[in-house]
C-alpha cells in the first residue's frame, strides 16, 4: 500500500515557488461518510468522536479566505479558545485524533469557517455551508461536497453568530482529514 501524502505548494510574495510532499496517517475509512449522518435518524452511530467546536470570542480577519501560510490568525482563535496551535499537539496525537476546533466569523458577525476546516451546519434536515463571499476558504472537499448534493451554500446571512446554539451538529472538513462531526459548545 502506498503511503499517503500532504502535498503543499508555497508561492511566495516574491515569485519564489516551493513545494513539499509530507507523510499523513492513512484514513480509517470513506472521508466523505460522515457527510451521510442525519442527526434525525437516531438509530445513526458516528464513526468517529464526535469533536467539540467552540465559538472565537472575536472575528478574524479577511484573509481567511485565501489559504496562506500566516497562521497567526487562527493560532489567536484557537488560543482564545484554550486550544493549542495546529502542529504544536501532544506527541504522537494527530490532528484528527485532538477532536477540537474554534469557529472563526468575518467583522459582521457572519460565520466563515474554523481554524483548520470548512464548516457546514444540520439545518431543515440537510448540511449548509456558509457562502464564499463571507470570506471562507473554496476548499477542494467542500466543493466536492456541493457537486455532490452532500452539503449545500446558505444564505449570505444565514449563519451569523446569533443564529448559533448550544449543542448545534456541525460538520467540519477538509481535504487532509475528510470530514468529521461536532457539537457546538458555547461557553459562558
Amino acid at each position: 500500500m502506498r503511503q499517503p501524502l500532504k502535498i503543499r505548494v508555497i508561492l511566495s510574495p516574491s515569485g519564489d515557488l516551493t513545494a513539499s510532499a509530507v507523510p499523513i496517517p492513512p484514513l480509517r475509512y470513506d472521508p466523505t461518510l460522515p457527510s451521510l449522518f442525519s442527526p434525525d435518524v437516531i438509530s445513526q452511530v458516528p464513526l468517529e468522536p464526535i469533536w467539540t467546536i467552540h465559538i472565537d470570542t472575536q472575528p478574524t480577519s479577511g484573509t481567511t479566505s485565501m489559504k496562506t501560510t500566516d497562521r497567526q490568525p487562527y493560532d489567536d482563535a484557537r488560543a482564545r479558545a484554550g486550544m493549542p496551535p495546529v502542529g504544536v499537539l501532544p506527541h504522537g496525537v494527530d490532528a484528527p485524533d485532538c477532536p477540537d476546533d474554534v469557529i472563526l466569523y468575518n467583522t459582521s458577525g457572519a460565520v466563515t469557517e474554523t481554524s483548520i476546516c470548512n464548516i457546514a451546519f444540520y439545518r431543515r434536515g440537510k448540511w449548509i455551508t456558509p457562502p464564499l463571499s463571507v470570506g471562507c476558504i473554496s476548499g477542494v472537499l467542500r466543493q466536492w461536497l456541493l457537486e455532490n448534493d452532500r452539503i449545500y451554500e446558505a444564505e449570505e446571512n444565514e449563519f451569523l453568530l446569533n443564529t448559533i446554539s448550544d449543542n448545534d451538529w456541525v460538520l467540519v472538513f477538509n481535504g487532509v482529514i475528510g470530514c468529521r462531526l461536532g457539537r457546538v459548545r458555547i461557553h459562558d
